[in-house]
C-alpha cells in the first residue's frame, strides 16, 4: 500500500519529467542552425503502478522517462547517401568537362577555337592561291599554319593541366576518406563507451552521421550497425564499406595508400600519376563500375579512354627469363592512332604487371598487321626479366575505361595532327619550292631530346618508340608519325625561317606563279576519305561538338541529381530538423506541466502540514 507521502513522490516525477522535456527543447532550440543536428524528443510512460491492497485496483506512481531519442529515418539516410554519391560523380565531371570545353574555346564568341584556326589556315591558302610568288602571302599562310600548331600545343598542355589537377584531387580525396574513417572509428568507441554506461550518445551519433554523409559524396558506401544483444547497452558493431571493401570495422579502420606509379599507360600522360591501394592488402580497382562518387569521376576524367586501351597476345615463344615480350594480334595497326607511351610504359602480361623501356614495331607488308616488341622489361621489385610463364597470355596497357576523359581527347588530337600532317606532307613532298628542290615536310614534330624537327616517313615497314623508322624504300633514318603528338606538333623550322621553301608547284619551270600543288592541298580540305568522320573539318567539328555534348550532359546530370538529392534531404529534414514554432510550443507545454506538478506538491505540502499539526 502506498505511504502517506506517496503523492509527493508522484509530484516529483512530474517535475523531473517536465524539466527533462524542457531541457531537451532548449537543447533543440540551441542547435536549430547546427548542420547535421537531429531533433531530439523526450519519451515518457506512466510509472509502474503499485497494489493498494484492496479488493481490486492499482495506484499510479507518476511518470517515467523512456529515453531521449533522435528523430532519424534510416531509410532516408540510405537514400540520401546513394543520391549524394551520384551527385558527387556528376558534379565532379561537370567541373572538369567545363574546364576542357573552356580550353577549346569553341563556345567563346570573343576568341577562336580549333575549327576557327583551321578555317583561317585555308583562308590564307586561298589568298596565297591568287599570287603564289608573293612572299607576304606566303608568310601569312605559314603563320596561319604555325598558329594552328601553337593552338594544338596549347590544347595538349591544357589537357595535361586538367589531368594534373584531377590527379592531385585523387590524392586529396583519398586522404579525406582516410581522415573520415579515422574519425568515425574514434566516434564509435566514444558512442559505445557512453551507451554501455547507460548514457545517450545522440550528439555523437549526429557527428558520425554528418561524416558519413560527407563520405557518401566520394564513393558508393554501405553502412551496417549491429547490436550484439537485445539490451541497448550492449556493444554495437558498426561497419562502413566503400565499393564493397571494408573501410571501418567498429574501432578499426582501413586506409587508402596513395603512391606514384613509375610508368604510364598513355603517350601524353603526365609523370607521377597516383594509384590507390588498401593498407590491409585488398586490391583497389580504380576502374570499378561500382566505385561511384567523386572518386570514380576523377579516375574517369584522368584515365578515361573510351574503351580504347591497347590489347594483344604474348607470343607463344615467350620464355621465363626474357627481358622482352613480342605481342601479336593487337587492336592497333595504325601508327596514327597509337597512343601507348614511348618509354616507362606500364604493361600487364597475364595478371603480372611490368614496365617496358621502349618498343619497336614490324609491319607485315601483306596484311598490314603490327607485331610489337616491348623491351627492357622490369617489375615493381626490380626483376629485369619475365618471372612467370607469359606465353600466349593476354597483354594490355592500361584499362579500357568507358568514358571520354583526358587520354581520349589527347588521342583524338594526336590522330588529327598525324593524319592531317601525313596527307599534307605527302602533297608537299611531291611539289617543288622556288629553288626547284622537292618540298620537305611542312608539318612536323619536335624531339624533346634534341629540340630538332623529325624526318618523317609515310611508308614504313618498321619503327621504334625512340624515333627511328625504316622506310619501305630501305632507308633507315627518320621516324614515324607516331612520334608527332599534340604536344610537339609544329611547322618545320626551316620553312618558317625561309618562306621560299614552301613548295607550291609541281614543276617550278612552269613559273613562280604556278600553284597547282597548292590546289591539291586546298582540295584536301574536302577529302572525305582522310578520316572516318569525313573531311578534316568534319573530324574537328565532330570532335569539338562531342566535347560540348559531353559537357552539357555532365551539367544536365549534375543539376538533375542535385535537385533529387535536395528533395531527399528535405524529406529527411522534415523528420530530423528543428522547427522553431514546434519547440516554442513545447516550451509552453513543459512549463505548464512543471508549474502544475509544482502546484500539486505545494498543495500536498499544505495538506501534510495540517495533518502533522493536528
Amino acid at each position: 500500500m502506498p505511504s502517506t507521502f506517496f503523492g509527493l513522490s508522484i509530484g516529483k516525477t512530474g517535475l523531473n519529467a517536465a524539466q527533462i522535456g524542457w531541457n531537451t527543447t532548449v537543447h533543440n532550440s540551441s542547435n536549430i542552425n547546427t548542420k547535421g543536428y537531429s531533433r531530439q524528443v523526450a519519451s515518457f510512460e506512466a510509472g509502474t503502478p503499485v497494489s493498494v491492497y484492496s479488493r481490486a485496483g492499482m495506484a499510479g506512481t507518476g511518470v517515467s522517462l523512456i529515453g531521449v531519442e533522435r528523430q532519424r529515418n534510416i531509410y532516408y539516410d540510405e537514400k540520401y547517401r546513394i543520391s549524394n554519391a551520384a551527385y558527387g560523380n556528376y558534379n565532379t565531371k561537370e567541373y572538369y568537362m567545363t574546364s576542357v570545353q573552356n580550353y577549346f574555346k569553341e563556345t567563346d564568341k570573343d576568341t577562336q577555337g580549333l575549327t576557327g584556326y583551321f578555317t583561317n589556315l585555308y583562308n590564307a591558302f586561298e589568298d596565297l592561291q591568287k599570287n603564289g610568288a608573293d612572299s607576304t602571302k606566303r608568310t601569312a599562310a605559314i603563320e596561319s599554319a604555325d598558329n594552328l600548331a601553337d593552338f594544338v600545343n596549347y590544347l595538349g598542355t591544357s589537357l595535361q593541366s586538367v589531368q594534373k589537377e584531377a590527379n592531385a584531387d585523387i590524392k586529396t580525396t583519398a586522404e579525406r576518406i582516410n581522415s573520415i574513417a579515422s574519425q568515425v572509428a574514434t566516434l564509435n568507441k566514444q558512442i559505445n563507451t557512453l551507451e554501455q554506461q547507460g548514457g545517450v550518445a545522440n550528439d555523437l551519433r549526429d557527428q558520425r552521421d554528418r561524416l558519413i554523409d560527407e563520405l557518401s559524396e566520394y564513393g558508393n558506401i554501405s553502412v551496417t550497425e549491429t547490436n550484439r544483444g537485445d539490451d541497448k547497452s550492449v556493444l554495437n558493431e558498426f561497419t562502413i564499406k566503400l565499393d564493397n571493401k571494408t573501410l571501418v570495422d567498429t574501432y578499426k579502420y582501413n586506409q587508402l595508400i596513395v603512391s606514384s606509379v613509375d610508368g604510364k599507360v598513355n603517350q601524353n600522360d603526365i609523370d607521377g600519376l597516383y594509384t590507390l591501394s588498401w593498407k590491409d592488402g585488398q586490391d583497389f580497382d580504380s576502374s570499378s563500375p561500382t566505385l561511384g562518387g567523386k572518386l570514380q569521376a576523377l579516375f574517369e576524367i584522368r584515365d578515361g579512354n573510351n574503351k580504347t586501351a591497347f590489347t594483344g597476345q604474348a607470343d607463344i615463344n615467350t620464355n621465363i627469363g626474357d627481358d622482352f615480350v613480342v605481342v601479336k594480334g593487337t587492336n592497333c595497326n595504325d601508327a596514327n592512332k597509337l597512343n601507348i607511351p614511348a618509354e616507362k610504359g606500364t604493361i600487364m602480361i597475364g595478371a603480372k604487371q611490368y614496365y617496358y623501356s621502349s618498343f619497336s614495331v614490324e609491319i607485315d607488308d601483306a596484311t598490314g598487321e603490327y607485331t610489337y616488341t616491348f623491351e627492357g622489361l622490369y617489375d615493381d621489385v626490380g626483376n629485369k626479366k619475365i618471372t612467370q610463364d607469359a606465353a600466349g597470355k593476354q597483354v594490355s596497357i592500361g584499362s579500357s575505361i568507358d568514358y571520354k576523359g583526358v587520354p581520349y581527347y589527347q588521342a583524338q588530337l594526336n590522330e588529327f595532327v598525324r593524319t592531317y600532317a601525313t596527307s599534307f606532307n605527302k602533297i608537299h613532298n611531291a611539289a617543288e619550292d622556288l629553288s626547284g628542290q622537292k618540298g620537305m615536310d611542312f608539318f612536323n614534330g619536335k624531339s624533346a631530346v634534341t629540340g630538332k624537327n623529325y624526318e618523317l616517313y609515310e611508308e614504313i615497314k618498321s619503327f621504334s618508340s625512340n624515333g627511328t623508322a625504316e622506310g619501305k624504300d630501305g632507308a633507315k633514318t627518320g621516324t614515324s608519325y607516331y612520334n608527332v603528338t599534340a604536344l610537339n606538333f609544329c611547322v618545320t623550322d626551316e620553312i618558317k625561317d625561309n618562306v621560299m621553301k614552301f613548295a607550291l608547284a609541281s614543276d617550278i619551270d612552269k613559273g613562280v606563279d604556278c600553284v597547282d600543288m597548292l590546289d591539291q592541298i586546298i582540295a584536301g580540305k574536302t577529302d572525305k576519305s582522310m578520316f572516318k568522320q569525313g573531311t578534316p573539318m568534319e573530324f574537328l567539328s565532330t570532335f569539338t561538338a562531342n566535347i560540348g555534348i559531353d559537357t552539357q550532359q555532365a551539367s544536365l546530370f549534375a543539376t538533375s541529381q542535385s535537385n533529387i538529392t535536395k528533395a531527399i534531404d528535405e524529406q529527411r529534414m522534415s523528420i530530423s530538423s528543428v522547427d522553431s514554432d514546434e519547440e516554442a510550443m513545447n516550451m509552453v507545454k513543459y512549463r505548464s506541466a512543471y508549474e502544475l506538478s509544482a502546484k500539486m506538491i505545494s498543495t500536498m505540502s499544505q495538506i501534510y502540514d495540517v495533518l502533522l499539526n493536528m
